[in-house]
């Protein structure tokens, strides 16, 4: 009888011949007797070999068989060519992108071959080339008026300067310095909504007004008298400032004229001496003004 590990199991009645041998009491064909386990001798280790050799093979083909099994019961999911394949079809994804990615200006032209008549593709790009640069012809700077009197707290002198640079400085002082009154004044502003840039045109008279021009009105400065809109499109200034954004300039501790109470403006609070304030109150002028032009006058900024 053997252990797990392959040793002899030594009986409790062997135990004294075992003990005998190793000290030497006892010969060793005594202490071997016992220790060893009988072998199969003459046919029986002959049948011995048979049956394992025939357990051996019939454990082989009943792997055989399992294996065979699994075989046959396999199916091939995907290929390396199924993978490559594909059962839709791209063909429209060249003319998605063209009308989703319109090509840049010149590009279909560059694409022409010479001597060869323009395609359906080539014209119209083109024709979208043409269009977008049509666009860019046509934009309108968005207008400003101030009052056109010299009393006024904003006019043509020191607007720029409040506009651009948010700075105050009196009116008064800024056109004896300057000399003649200019035309026109062009302010560009960063957009803080976009980061877009647009340039606003500055005038104190609207007598040459275009029908575009006065599309393109978005913000009015008013010294609270009716004469300012005197030939105006609109025949009032309620109405005027129904259709435009209006702003009363006036000092911190001054009092408004009664005239704009029913106007439709806003009150635009200058300190008199504060110069660090001047660049939070053009902050929220700003602000006003791009939303105005956001929500009714968004061609503008396109």
């Amino acid at each position: 009888m053997t252990n797990t590990l392959g040793l002899q199991t030594i009986s409790f009645g062997d135990r004294a011949q075992v003990l005998g041998y190793l000290t030497g009491k006892t010969p060793e064909a005594a202490a071997s007797g016992p220790v060893a386990e009988k072998q199969p001798t003459g046919g029986d280790a002959k049948r011995a070999k048979t049956r394992s050799s025939g357990d051996g093979v019939a454990s082989a083909s009943t792997a055989n068989d399992i294996a065979r099994d699994i075989i046959r019961r396999e199916r091939a999911l995907v290929t390396p060519s199924t993978v490559l394949s594909s059962n839709k079809s791209f063909a429209r994804v060249p003319d998605l992108a063209k009308a989703l990615l319109p090509a840049k200006p010149g590009a279909a032209a560059k694409g022409a071959v010479p001597g060869k008549p323009a395609t359906a593709d080539t014209t119209s790009g083109q024709a979208s080339a043409a269009r977008r640069s049509a666009h860019h012809r046509k934009r309108r700077n968005p207008i400003i008026v101030v009052p056109a009197a010299t009393t006024s707290m904003l006019t043509m002198y020191n607007i720029k300067s409040l506009l651009q640079d948010h700075q105050f400085v009196d009116g008064r002082a800024e056109m004896e310095k300057a000399g003649p009154k200019p035309h026109e004044v062009f302010v560009e502003h960063t957009m803080s909504y976009s980061g877009q840039a647009v340039k606003f045109r500055i005038v104190d008279s609207v007598q040459d007004f275009t029908e575009a021009d006065w599309e393109a009105l978005v913000c009015v400065f008013t010294q609270g008298a009716a004469w300012q809109f005197r030939n105006w499109m609109w025949k009032t200034p309620e109405e005027v400032f129904h259709n435009c954004l209006g702003f009363y300039p006036k000092y911190q501790d001054e009092r408004p004229k009664d005239t704009v109470n029913s106007w439709a403006v806003s009150l635009l609070n200058i300190e008199r001496s504060k110069r660090h304030m001047d660049r939070a109150t053009v902050v929220g002028l700003w602000n006003s003004l791009e939303q105005y032009m956001a929500r009714n006058k968004p061609d503008l900024l396109s």
